[in-house]
């Protein structure tokens, strides 16, 4: 807009401008305003990535479209998710369909029309609990989404917790790689310190590629000043992320939680395999001696499709139960370990809990809200939000307490509704109370207002963020000035305190449905009854 030219040139390049102008503007309505337009695609996070292309489909003017969304707001600070959600909206008023896959109130709320599914998860789930308006989802008493958008679901610190914490703690200073601009970051052992801040202020920046190599005893190399508390890997430091636990049909929830070495031991002490002669790897499906020869153990058969992504099928062999008849043909209380696999966490937990060792295990699974999950179920076939609450049961179900660790979490409510974050806070407040160093990269602002501490980078993006501006309890930073996220906690906390609507009777939502349309017909059906 700014551009210096004289008439005679402007007019010349009158139309080139005017596109130009168009398509920088909408980067900034999408809150992109601060990325250089030479950037690398690869040092875009997640976020800027997704609403680059948002963006992209903004300009297209396209009308007629379905677009769908899958999990937008990953990766978004909520006034990020603001600027989202009014793009999304520009798209509808457009003459397209948008559907959005997601748990953010705030998305919710903004949406023409809500379909929630559940009522539970897993084979617990896959039905239309309800289907309507945001307004009347949220008057409807068997959805759990509707629980959530009335307040009943929250959020919060254990009033159990202690409030005493151990002085010992870890930090890094003067960091400087990408936008950070000498940055400092300090967590204590035994607290849930959060990082929050605008999308693209450098929080996984400072503590992926800073904070996590400097406690791996990394040579500094310009990256940051100083670095104390655990360097040289002193301490353990457990990365827990998002990524798959497994990219083929072999890797599955049993074998990522090391639930498999006692469950074979176990079949290998049944009368039956002592008899045959079986060993514990005679019951492991990467055995020769055990898996199925057809497909090797996978239960299912991998067909290359040329130009397209490789399909499985069932093996006809096995029929996707992994192991030879023979195998299968040893019973501990009447179940194959094929039966076993088959079995949720939940169904397994009552069928083995006189057994420690498993059922320790499966205890940790069931306490990150994966009761669910079966347990030989295909890690491709899992969300990111499984796969991250897998690593973390792993951390949880680990016999040692006495190792103190330094355990980071990137984003670890992606793809989670709020029931599956008050389960996955209370697994963070255990492993906290066990005096581990707990890191939480995050947007959720109810997480942010559980944890003990905050540190916040921005105050924006890219080269207009990369400094610490705010640090302290939630409440401090509630009250900070020159907070950006201190708002969005504030709103949060008066949102969760507000007393929770009680569902409405549904012989009244039905005579406010039929008024609607009466009125929709009265008008020539000009009324929009949504």
């Amino acid at each position: 807009r700014d551009l210096s030219l004289s008439d005679s040139k402007r007019a010349g390049v009158a139309a080139v401008i005017e596109e130009l102008t168009a398509r920088a503007s909408l980067l900034d309505e999408v809150g992109l305003g601060y990325v250089s337009l030479d950037r690398s695609t690869s040092t875009l996070s997640g976020g800027e990535a997704r609403r680059v292309r948002l963006s992209a489909s903004l300009g297209s003017h396209l009308v007629g479209v379905c677009y769908v969304l899958d999990e937008p707001t990953v990766g978004l600070h909520p006034q990020d998710i603001d600027r989202l959600t009014n793009a999304l909206l520009a798209l509808r008023d457009g003459g397209n369909t948008v559907l959005v896959v997601e748990h953010d109130e705030s998305v919710m709320r903004r949406a023409d029309f809500l379909v929630d599914m559940g009522p539970g998860a897993g084979r617990h789930g896959g039905e239309v609990v309800a289907a309507d308006t945001p307004a009347e989802v949220e008057a409807n008493g068997a959805s759990m989404t509707a629980r959530a958008l009335r307040g009943e679901i929250t959020v919060a610190r254990s009033a159990s917790r202690a409030q005493e914490k151990d002085a010992e703690t870890l930090a890094i200073a003067g960091a400087t790689k990408h936008n950070l601009k000498g940055a400092s970051f300090e967590a204590r052992f035994g607290d849930i310190t959060g990082v929050c801040g605008p999308s693209g202020s450098g929080k996984s920046t400072l503590i992926m590629e800073c904070l996590v190599p400097a406690m791996g005893g990394e040579r500094p190399n310009g990256r940051w000043t100083e670095a104390r508390g655990s360097v040289g890997g002193a301490r353990r430091t457990v990365v827990v992320d998002a990524s798959p636990i497994g990219r083929t049909p072999k890797s599955i929830p049993a074998t990522a939680v090391g639930l498999m070495d006692p469950l074979r031991e176990l079949f290998a002490r049944t009368p039956e395999a002592r008899m045959r002669g079986y060993r514990p790897f005679s019951f492991s499906f990467n055995s020769t001696k055990g898996r199925c020869p057809a497909c090797e153990g996978r239960g299912a058969s991998k067909i290359e499709m040329q130009f397209l992504a490789d399909l499985w099928l069932t093996c006809d062999e096995c029929r996707g139960r992994r192991y030879r008849p023979e195998i299968l043909d040893v019973r501990y209380r009447g179940h194959s370990v094929a039966d076993v696999l088959d079995m949720t966490v939940d169904e397994a937990l009552e069928f083995l809990e006189h057994v420690p060792d498993i059922a320790r295990m499966l205890r940790t699974l069931r306490d990150v809200g994966l009761g669910y999950l079966t347990l030989g179920q295909s890690s491709t076939t899992l969300s990111s939000g499984e796969a991250q609450r897998i690593k973390l049961a792993t951390e949880l179900a680990r016999a040692s307490n006495v190792e103190r660790s330094i355990l980071i979490l990137d984003e670890p409510t992606t793809g989670l509704a709020k029931s599956d974050v008050t389960h996955l806070f209370g697994v963070l407040e255990r492993l906290a109370e066990r005096g581990h160093a707990v890191i939480v990269i995050e947007h959720h602002v109810e997480l942010l207002n559980a944890c003990d501490r905050l540190v916040e980078l921005g105050p924006s993006g890219g080269s207009a963020g990369g400094r610490v501006i705010a640090t302290g309890t939630p409440a401090e930073l509630r009250a900070n000035p020159d907070s950006v996220t201190g708002p969005w906690l504030a709103s949060a906390l008066r949102t969760s305190k507000r007393k929770p609507k009680p569902p409405a009777a549904k012989k009244k939502r039905a005579t406010k449905k039929k008024k609607a349309v009466s009125t929709a017909t009265a008008t020539g059906g000009k009324k929009d009854v949504r």
